[in-house]
């Protein structure tokens, strides 16, 4: 004849199905972040390694207010920033001139007219290709990427691994 206890357990950690449904979101999520940033920077990599390299000047700054609307909590609020976008003229490989506008614009002019400037582009699509050299900022997109992405993935393998808690 054993004598029962009954043993109260007030820190007990009850199941929660919802943790690991979310954990595997997450994981998803994050893989689908990483693949993009490997695929971006393989397109990057492709792009710096077989890229022409050219001298350019940049010809002109041009200076556009651009207006954005924001949603802050709950509020409509419309705002109007300066935006400056470069001009940049280069020559390519069969001497034709090519006058491009490059991809990234600052809310500061990051160059002046008459600075000389690296640019990169394809040889069978100069207009369509070309971009300023910006050195690590080449890399932007796929760090990002890569950055969130792993934030997701391991906070997935730790919602799944520990999410069943609540």
């Amino acid at each position: 004849m054993g004598i029962k206890i009954k043993i109260n357990r007030p820190n007990a950690v009850p199941f929660n199905p919802v943790g690991p449904k979310m954990g595997f979101l997450m994981l998803l999520i994050g893989v689908g972040l990483l693949a993009g940033s490997g695929y971006r920077g393989l397109d990057t990599y492709k792009f710096l390694n077989n890229g022409i390299r050219a001298s350019g000047e940049v010809v002109e700054v041009k200076e556009e207010m651009v207006t954005r609307r924001k949603n802050t909590q709950g509020y409509s609020e419309i705002s109007t920033e300066k935006r400056y976008y470069t001009f940049v003229s280069f020559s390519d490989t069969e001497g034709k001139s090519v006058l491009f506008q490059d991809s990234m614009s600052s809310n500061r002019p990051s160059y002046s007219q008459g600075d000389k400037v690296d640019v990169i582009y394809m040889e069978n699509a100069p207009l369509k290709t070309a971009v300023i050299d910006h050195g690590l900022m080449n890399w932007m997109v796929s760090g990002i990427l890569g950055f969130i992405g792993c934030f997701f993935f391991f906070g997935g393998i730790y919602t799944v691994q520990y999410g069943r808690r609540t």
